[in-house]
């Protein structure tokens, strides 16, 4: 259970430091015209 919260927090500090980056990815992608990786978020 440990584990899985640490995971968890990971994912939410991970999610606030990078959601710039991911944006400008996502645009990337778009730009490249692959629908299955936007799929990934």
């Amino acid at each position: 259970m440990r584990l899985f919260l640490t995971l968890a927090i990971l994912c939410v500090l991970y999610n606030e430091a990078y959601g710039k980056v991911s944006l400008d990815v996502d645009v990337k992608l778009k730009t490249l015209n692959k629908p299955a990786l936007k799929t990934i978020k």
